[in-house]
C-alpha cells in the first residue's frame, strides 16, 4: 500500500506539471458575455394599470373564474386597480424590463412562458404585464402549471406590486430586482425542469435561484459585477440559516419560507463559480470577496430533470446537475463544503450593516445569524480539551466556537470527530475560519471493537482580539458540514467534535527543589492585532506564508509531530514520547490552504518554495540543534479509561550532544555491576481517552554512563543528575494504538481528482474528469470503479500507461496543448490509481 501511495503521488505530480503547463498555454483570453443567438422574439413590455379578472388569487376565492363563467361573466374584462401609474413610472419601467430580457438572452436563458402577448402601437409585440396594488402587497409570476389548480386560468401571467417597486415615487434598487425575480420565474417557467416537474418544486430551488438571478441582474446593470452598496442589507447577499439542511420544501401556504430565498447565496456562489471557470481562471474558487458572476450554467441545470418528485430527488438533481455541467465536474460534497468557506466570511467582507460599523462585529454578528445554535468553549493551559456532541441533518452545517486563552497569540491545535461508522464519518467535512479553509477526511482510523471511526485535523487557533467598538475577543470558529459523496445518500448523524491543545512542560532540577526549564514563550513581534486574514487564494497563501515566519528558528511542545503513544497489543508496556519539535514542520502539518487533501500537499509546498528550500531547511535545522531535551516515558500497557500512577515507573530524557539520562524502572540494579539504581519514576495518569491523554510525571534521573560497571564498595549507589517533572497532554492517542485500524478514505482518489480539477481551467475539466463524475452504467452517480480498464474514454490498463506519460513528456511549451495532450492529462487522472500498481517504476 505505502509503494501504491509513493507511485500515486508521483503520478500525480506529473499530472499537476502537464495540466499546470497545458494551462499556461490555453489563451488566457477573457470570454465576454457576448448575446447568444437571438431567443427572445419579443423583448418588449407593456405594463397595465389593471388586473385581469381571472386571477382567482386577486378575487379572494378558487374557482372564482368559473362561478364568474356561469353567472355570464366575462373573466378576461379587465378590472381596475387603486395603483396609480404615471406615465413617467410607466416607460421607466417597461424600457427597464426590456433591459433585463437583453440580458437574460445574453446568459442564454429562454423567452419566458409568459402572457399575453399583445402588439403596441408601433407594430412591436410585447408581453404585457400587471401593475396593481392588492392587499396581499406580493408580487408574482401566477402559473396555471405550477399551482395546479384545475379552475385557474390558462394562461401565465405577472403582477407588479406598486409597493414593491417604488421608494418616493421612483422605481427603487429593490423594485429593480423584483422586476429581475418575477420575469426569471417566467424563465424558470419555460425549461424542462419545471414542465416535468409541475408540482411545487422545491423552494430553495425556485426562489432561491430566483432572488439570486434578480438581485444580481440589478447589480449587472447598474454598471457593476461586484460588491453592493453596504447599507442595501443582509438580505441581498442572502443571509440565511445554513444550520439546516440546504433543500427546503415550498411550504404549505402559497407562499414560500423566508429561508428559500435566502438560499440565493448558495446559487449566486455558482454563478461565482461559473464565472471564474469560464474565465480560465487557475485555482478558480470564488472567496469572500464580492466577485463578477456568470448564470449561464442555469440552462443546463434547469434542462435536467428530477429523478423523483421529494427532496432526496431534488438534491440527486443538484448533484448530478454539478457533477456534469462542463464548467464544474465537481460533486456537491465537495463544491457546497467550498461554498460554506466562502460565505462564513460573508459578513466582514460584503455585508456590514449600518448599525455595526466595525468589521469584527459585522463577521460575528452574520455568523451567529447563520448559525444561531453555535455554543463556544474555552481552551486555557489547564482546561486543554473540551468535547460536545453536534446533531447533523442531511446536507446541514453545524457551527462551534473555541476562544484559546493563556497560550501564545497563535497555538496548534487537535480537532477531532468520531462517528458511528466509516461511511458516516466520509460525509463530513471540516471548515476553519481566519484563513484555513476546507479539509475532508484522508486518514481515518476504525475502531472496530467501539463500533468507532475517527478523523483528525490539526489547526492553528488564535487569541483573537475584538475591535475596540465590540472589545473582547472573538472565537476560532469550526464548521462540520454533512453531505455524502452521492448526496441524495447522506444519512442524518450525530458526531462527537473534540478541540483540544497537546504540549508537555517539563520542569528539571538538581536534587532540591525544581526550578522552571526555559520555556517557550511569545515575543512581543508575534501579537496579533485582530486584523483578518486577506480573502481569496492569495490571502490564504499569505497567512500560511506568516504563520511560517512566526514560527521560523523556534521550536514547539504542541505541534502535531510533538507528543504520541505506541501501544501495541501484543506488547506488555506502552510508550509515551514528549518532544519539542521545529514549529516550522508543524505548520506543514496544519491547514495551509483551499479545498481537499491535494490542495493541502500543494499549500505545504508553496510554503516551503516561497521561504526558499534552503532557508527552509536551514531553520528547521537550526530549530532542532537548539531544541529542548525530550522524554520517554514507559508504564505498563493499560485501557481507555484508565487513572492512576505507577511507582518506580521507567523515565528516559534525552539531551542534544549528551548521554541519555533516566529513571530506571522495574529493574533496579545491573546484575554483578553492584550499583544499585534507586527507584525514582512515578507517572500518574489523569485521562485516558481515544481522543486524549493527560497525566503527571516525576523521576531522580542518572547518567548509567557516569556511573562504575564495578566497585570495590559492597553497594555503590547512583549518582542522582537531576530530577525531572512535568505534566503532558497528547491528543488524539488513538493513532498510536493498534486496536484501531488506519485507513485511506474510500473517496480519496476522487478527492484528488476534484482538487485537481478545481485548479485546471474549465476547457480541461471535461476531459480531466472522463466518466469518474458523471453517470455510469451500473455506478452511482460519480462513482466508477477504479480497477475499471477503461475509465471515461480512457485505457487503464498497465499497457497503455507507457504511451500516456509519453505523451506528457513530450508535451511542447512553445506550441498549443494538442487534443491528444488534452487527453493524455484526463487519462493520467481517471487511471491514477491503477497506472500506479503497475510494475516497473
Amino acid at each position: 500500500m505505502n509503494q501504491i501511495l509513493t507511485d500515486g503521488a508521483k503520478h500525480l505530480a506529473l499530472v499537476v506539471a502537464a495540466g499546470l503547463r497545458i494551462a499556461c498555454l490555453v489563451a488566457l483570453s477573457v470570454s465576454g458575455t457576448g448575446h447568444a443567438a437571438e431567443k427572445w422574439p419579443v423583448k418588449q413590455f407593456e405594463l397595465v394599470e389593471t388586473i385581469p379578472w381571472h386571477d382567482d388569487v386577486v378575487v379572494g376565492g378558487s374557482g372564482a373564474a368559473a362561478i364568474a363563467r356561469a353567472f355570464g361573466l366575462n373573466p378576461e374584462t379587465p378590472t381596475p386597480t387603486n395603483a396609480k401609474l404615471s406615465p413617467e413610472l410607466k416607460r421607466e419601467v417597461e424600457l427597464y424590463l426590456a433591459r433585463i430580457a437583453q440580458q437574460f438572452e445574453a446568459w442564454g436563458f429562454p423567452a419566458p412562458d409568459l402572457n399575453p402577448v399583445v402588439q403596441l402601437d408601433d407594430g412591436r409585440l410585447a408581453y404585457r404585464v400587471y401593475y396593481v396594488d392588492l392587499v396581499s402587497g406580493r408580487s408574482r409570476y401566477e402559473s396555471n402549471s405550477w399551482i395546479l389548480e384545475p379552475l385557474a386560468p390558462s394562461e401565465n401571467i405577472i403582477f407588479f406590486h406598486n409597493r414593491n417597486l417604488l421608494q418616493s415615487g421612483r422605481l427603487s434598487q429593490s423594485g429593480k430586482s423584483t422586476l429581475a425575480h418575477e420575469l426569471f420565474h417566467a424563465v424558470q417557467g419555460a425549461t424542462k425542469l419545471r414542465q416535468d416537474y409541475p408540482g411545487k418544486l422545491g423552494s430553495w430551488i425556485v426562489e432561491g435561484q430566483a432572488s439570486a438571478v434578480g438581485y444580481d441582474t440589478e447589480r449587472l446593470l447598474a454598471g457593476g459585477n461586484g460588491n453592493l452598496p453596504k447599507d442595501s442589507g443582509r438580505s441581498w447577499w442572502g443571509l440565511r440559516d445554513y444550520s439546516r439542511a440546504l433543500p427546503v420544501p415550498r411550504g404549505s401556504g402559497e407562499s414560500a419560507p423566508d429561508i428559500a430565498y435566502q438560499t440565493s447565496s448558495f446559487w449566486r456562489y455558482l454563478a461565482e463559480l461559473d464565472y471564474s471557470r469560464g474565465h480560465r481562471e487557475l485555482d478558480a474558487l470564488p472567496g469572500p470577496m464580492p466577485a463578477p458572476y456568470d448564470y449561464r450554467y442555469l440552462n443546463y441545470f434547469l434542462a435536467q430533470t428530477v429523478p423523483e418528485k421529494t427532496l432526496a430527488g431534488e438534491v440527486a438533481w443538484l448533484d448530478g446537475a454539478l457533477r456534469n455541467y462542463h464548467r464544474f465536474r465537481f460533486p456537491l460534497n465537495r463544491v457546497y463544503a467550498n461554498f460554506i468557506a466562502a460565505y462564513v466570511e460573508y459578513g466582514r467582507y460584503r455585508a456590514e450593516t449600518p448599525n455595526f460599523r466595525g468589521s469584527d462585529a459585522d463577521a460575528l454578528l452574520w455568523v451567529y445569524e447563520s448559525f444561531p445554535d453555535c455554543p463556544a468553549e474555552t481552551l486555557t493551559p489547564t482546561q486543554r480539551k473540551v468535547s460536545m456532541i453536534v446533531d447533523l441533518a442531511q446536507a446541514a452545517t453545524a457551527c462551534r466556537g473555541i476562544y484559546a486563552e493563556g497560550f501564545a497569540p497563535e497555538v496548534s491545535a487537535d480537532v477531532q470527530l468520531a462517528a458511528d461508522s466509516q461511511a458516516l464519518l466520509e460525509q463530513l467535512a471540516v471548515v476553519f475560519d481566519g484563513g484555513q479553509r476546507v479539509v475532508v477526511p484522508s486518514s481515518i482510523g476504525v475502531d472496530n471493537a467501539a463500533g468507532k471511526a475517527r478523523a483528525r485535523w490539526s489547526i492553528r487557533l488564535r487569541e483573537k482580539p475584538a475591535a475596540v467598538s465590540i472589545g473582547g475577543f472573538l472565537p476560532n470558529n469550526i464548521f462540520v458540514l454533512n453531505i455524502a459523496r452521492i448526496a441524495r445518500d447522506t444519512k442524518r448523524q450525530s458526531v462527537e467534535l473534540t478541540v483540544s491543545i497537546g504540549g508537555s512542560e517539563v520542569l528539571q532540577s538538581t536534587p532540591g527543589p525544581a526550578e522552571p526549564a526555559a520555556a517557550e514563550q511569545p515575543s512581543r513581534e508575534d501579537k496579533r492585532t485582530g486584523k483578518p486574514d486577506e480573502a481569496g487564494p492569495a490571502g490564504a497563501a499569505k497567512a500560511a506564508d506568516g504563520r511560517r515566519q512566526r514560527a521560523a528558528d523556534k521550536v514547539t511542545s504542541n505541534g502535531p509531530l510533538g507528543q504520541r503513544i505506541e501501544r501495541e497489543n501484543a506488547e506488555p508496556m506502552m510508550k509515551i514520547h514528549l518532544r519539542s519539535v521545529p514549529d516550522e514542520l508543524a505548520v506543514l502539518g496544519e491547514v495551509n490552504g483551499t479545498g481537499g487533501l491535494m490542495e493541502q500537499i500543494l499549500a505545504s509546498a508553496g510554503v516551503v518554495e516561497r521561504a526558499g528550500p534552503a532557508g527552509f531547511v536551514g531553520g528547521v535545522t537550526q530549530a532542532i540543534v537548539d531544541r529542548t531535551e525530550s522524554v520517554e516515558l514507559r508504564i505498563p500497557r493499560i485501557d481507555y479509561g484508565f487513572t492512576g500512577t505507577f511507582r518506580n515507573a521507567e523515565i528516559l530524557l534525552s539531551r542534544p550532544a549528551a548521554s541519555t539520562l533516566e529513571a530506571r524502572g522495574p529493574v533496579d540494579a545491573d546484575p554483578g555491576a553492584f550499583v544499585e539504581f534507586l527507584p525514582s519514576g512515578s507517572i500518574t495518569i489523569d485521562e485516558y481517552r481515544p481522543e486524549f491523554l493527560s497525566g503527571t510525571f516525576v523521576g531522580d534521573l542518572i547518567d548509567r554512563s557516569a556511573n562504575p560497571v564495578h566497585s570495590r564498595d559492597r553497594v555503590v549507589t547512583a549518582k542522582i543528575e537531576r530530577r525531572v517533572q512535568g505534566r503532558f497532554w497528547i491528543s488524539s492517542p488513538w493513532q498510536g494504538d493498534d486496536r484501531i485500524e488506519p485507513v485511506l478514505s474510500s473517496g480519496l482518489e476522487a478527492d484528488f481528482r476534484s482538487d485537481m480539477l478545481q485548479r485546471l481551467p474549465a476547457e480541461l475539466a471535461p476531459v480531466a474528469a472522463g466518466g469518474s463524475f458523471g453517470e455510469s452504467s451500473g455506478n452511482q452517480p460519480g462513482e466508477s470503479p477504479s480497477s475499471s480498464a477503461n475509465s471515461g474514454g480512457c485505457d487503464c490498463s498497465c499497457a497503455a500507461k507507457a504511451q500516456v506519460t509519453a505523451t506528457l513528456d513530450a508535451i511542447d511549451d512553445d506550441k498549443g496543448p494538442s487534443g491528444d495532450e488534452l487527453q493524455a492529462v484526463g487519462c493520467m487522472m481517471s487511471c491514477m490509481q491503477t497506472y500506479a500498481s503497475c510494475p516497473g517504476d
